[in-house]
Order: structure tokens, then C-alpha cells, then sequence
């Protein structure tokens, strides 16, 4: 049996990760132009002075938001604190609007890999509607309900991240089941069932929510290539690169189109689309794709990002497959020791790079060393997943494989890059 090189496909960006602005109107952060507006409830009028204060306050969440599709992360965080402190003083502490900025401000968190800020902003957030009125409350309760549940994916704890998952898509139907807001739980819910090894349940929500989606945004819209990225890094996993490729393309050129050639999204997508050349034996242009995506991360995010680690592990297993060794070690290695930093020893995505880097030693003859990665790779994969899942099974397969030196091992392909929220 050949092993599996397994690769990275994380949210969410993500991430975690980069979560689409809803409503009114909004374009998304994975790819939108204009700042979103915080859904406004039905309140008491403020006085002059409140009045003025709180156009400030949803000037300064207008700001956050241009702040950090800017990538000036700093600015966007203090001017979401700003905001939410200006709207509880207007409006108190039960606004919908003021649970819409909360609910940025944690997305922003989750973009940085900041997992545990982002749970505990989350829940403040859900907090503040939990027990709201009318489709304002609902919408608000969706999103965060959602962004909940993606850290929790990001992190591992696929349980806790269904029950969010279809609290959340539950609370969207009650605005109505063809909304934007059920198209953004159902893609959400789609990723979880794509990590947790349901393809089939995947493919069905993604469908679903790229047919919502079309009908209440139009066809060419941020949430739209966002689907089609999630439908390519589905019908990768299965095993379908062509397939892979033609829905890759689609997105990056959509993205292309709204966002410009440097947007972070896009460089999601270029290694998505990279993912899919590497299956289908395209190495050198996909190894294109990976540094052209790092380069925007880099830019982006800095030296150390969740982003970056994907990237570096996805560049490593191409240059496998090529066997280039000495040169896929490095990036393993960067990899891993980025993803142990980031999301502690204990992490899905830890054991994916490990698992690649013991089969590398294996290729090199370095025995002792191949068993150690593959065997941690395995522990940590079946307190996490379970002996069943695809990916335990694989890994499982892989230190048989050691176990009985077989000197011909072969890569196959796993996932890569990160799901978008629409």
C-alpha cells in the first residue's frame, strides 16, 4: 500500500479564518471592496449628542473593517474596541449592532490565528443577542454562532464545532431558508463535513449554498468564487484533480476580477489551484502557485502565520513528488515547527507535516526517524479523528508500510489550503 503525503487544507481561514461579511449588501471580507454595515434594530432615538455618537461609532466599525482588508491589523483591532465601547454607551449592552462589531472583531482574531481571543470575543458577542428578537438579533446570532464553531473546527474539536455549526444554520433558516445567511451556515457547516470525511454531505451543502448564493448575490460575487474554492478543494480531497482544477480556476479568476491579483484571498486560491497541478503531475506550476501564495501571506501576515505553515508543508510535498528530498525537508521542517508554535503539539494539521516529513526520512533511509514522525502522527490522529477517518487510516498504513521497510514508497494526495467562509 503507498503512503499518503498528506496535505493541508485547514478555518477558516479560515480559519479559521477570513469569515465574508453578511447582509445588507455587504461584500465579504474573503474578497469584498466596501465595509460592511452593522444590521440596525429598531431602538430608542438618542439625542443630539447620541446621535453623534453613534455615527462615530459605526464610522469607526466602517474603518475597522477597510483597516483589516488592508491588512493594517493593529488599526482594525483598536478601532473595533473603539466602536463596541462607543455603541454600549448609546445603545447599551443588548444591541444587535453593537453583537455585529463583537462578531467582526473575533473574525478578525480567527483570521490571525489568535483562536483563543476569538472564543472569548465569540461569546461576548453571542451574549449580547442570545435571547434577541426579530431577523436583526437572528442574523447576528448566525454569524457568530458560525464564527464559533469555525475556530473550534481550526481547532480541532470537530463535536463542538457540529453542535455550533447547526445551531447556526438552524438560527439562519428562521430568516428564511434561501438567505444569505443560510447560504453562509450551510457553506460553513459543508467545510466541517468535509474534515470530518462526509465528501458526499459536503458536496451537498456547498451545491446548495453556491445555488443560494447565485439567486440573492448574482453570479459574480466574493461569495460565489469563495464556493467555488470550497467545491475544488472538495473534489481534491476525492480524488477528482481535474475537476479540482476546473473549480480553482473559476474562483482565482472571479477573485482576480473583484479583488485584484495581491488580494489574500487569492493567494488561498492559488494554492488551492496548485494542490490540484500537483495531483495531476503539473509540479513546476504548481510550485508557481505555493510561492506566489506565500508572498502574499508574508506580506500580509508576516513571517508566522497558520497561512504560511500550510503553504510551506504544500510546497514540501510537491517538491517530494519531484524528489527533490533535501529541499522538501526544509519545508517540512519550517512547517512543522510554525504549526507546533501556533496550534500546540497536539494539533490535526501537526500530525499532517509530521506524517510527511517521517515518510521524507523514509525515502532517505533514516529509519529510526521515519517511525518516530509517522507513529506521532498516527497517536495524535486517532485521539483526534478516530481509527475510521481517511486520514488515520492512511497514516496507519504508512507506519505498517515502515514497519515492514517496504523501500518503495509513493505519495498520494490529501488536502490543501484553507475553506473560505462565505
Amino acid at each position: 500500500m503507498g503512503s499518503s503525503s498528506l496535505r493541508d487544507r485547514a478555518v477558516t481561514r479560515r480559519h479559521a479564518a477570513a469569515s465574508a461579511r453578511r447582509a445588507n449588501g455587504a461584500a465579504s471580507a474573503a474578497g469584498g471592496n466596501t465595509a460592511p454595515a452593522p444590521r440596525r434594530a429598531a431602538a430608542a432615538a438618542p439625542d443630539a449628542g447620541g446621535s453623534a455618537a453613534l455615527e462615530n461609532a459605526r464610522g469607526l466599525y466602517q474603518r475597522a473593517a477597510q483597516w483589516q482588508r488592508a491588512g493594517r491589523h493593529r488599526d482594525a483591532e483598536a478601532a473595533y474596541v473603539a466602536s463596541a465601547r462607543a455603541l454600549r454607551q448609546v445603545l447599551g449592552g443588548r444591541s444587535p449592532e453593537l453583537a455585529e462589531v463583537i462578531a467582526a472583531h473575533a473574525e478578525l482574531a480567527a483570521e490571525l490565528g489568535d483562536h483563543r481571543r476569538a472564543l472569548v470575543l465569540g461569546h461576548e458577542g453571542l451574549a449580547v443577542v442570545e435571547r434577541g428578537a426579530g431577523d436583526a438579533a437572528r442574523a447576528t446570532r448566525a454569524r457568530i454562532l458560525g464564527a464559533l464553531g469555525n475556530v473550534h473546527r481550526a481547532l480541532g474539536d470537530y463535536r463542538r464545532a457540529g453542535a455550533l455549526l447547526r445551531r447556526a444554520l438552524a438560527t439562519a433558516r428562521g430568516i428564511g431558508a434561501g438567505t444569505r445567511e443560510a447560504a453562509l451556515a450551510m457553506n460553513n457547516l459543508g467545510i466541517l463535513y468535509k474534515y470530518s470525511g462526509a465528501f458526499h454531505r459536503a458536496r451537498a451543502h456547498y451545491r446548495q449554498a453556491l445555488r443560494i448564493t447565485r439567486r440573492a448575490c448574482g453570479p459574480d460575487h466574493p461569495n460565489v468564487a469563495a464556493l467555488y474554492h470550497n467545491l475544488g478543494g472538495l473534489a481534491f480531497t476525492m480524488g477528482d484533480y481535474r475537476a479540482a482544477e476546473r473549480w480553482g480556476r473559476a474562483g482565482m479568476e472571479l477573485r482576480i476580477r473583484l479583488s485584484g491579483a495581491d488580494h489574500v484571498a487569492v493567494a488561498a486560491d492559488a494554492a488551492a489551484l496548485g494542490a490540484s497541478l500537483d495531483g495531476l503531475g503539473r509540479h513546476g506550476e504548481a510550485q508557481r502557485l505555493y510561492a506566489r501564495a506565500l508572498a502574499i501571506f508574508r506580506r500580509r501576515y508576516g513571517a508566522r502565520h497558520y497561512e504560511i505553515a500550510v503553504n510551506l508543508n504544500n510546497l514540501g510535498a510537491s517538491l517530494y513528488a519531484q524528489g527533490k528530498l533535501e529541499a522538501a525537508a526544509e519545508n517540512y521542517r519550517a512547517a512543522l515547527q510554525m504549526k507546533q508554535t501556533l496550534l500546540g503539539g497536539d494539533h490535526i494539521d501537526v500530525a499532517l507535516t509530521a506524517n510527511n516529513l517521517g515518510m521524507l526520512y523514509m525515502k532517505q533511509r533514516r529509519h529510526a526517524l521515519a517511525v518516530r514522525h509517522v507513529e506521532r502522527a498516527g497517536e495524535i490522529l486517532t485521539r483526534q479523528l478516530g481509527a475510521r477517518h481517511p486520514k488515520t487510516r492512511a497514516v496507519v498504513a504508512n507506519l505498517r508500510a515502515l514497519r515492514e521497510a517496504r523501500p518503495s514508497i509513493r505519495p498520494t494526495r490529501g488536502a490543501i489550503a484553507r475553506d473560505r467562509s462565505t
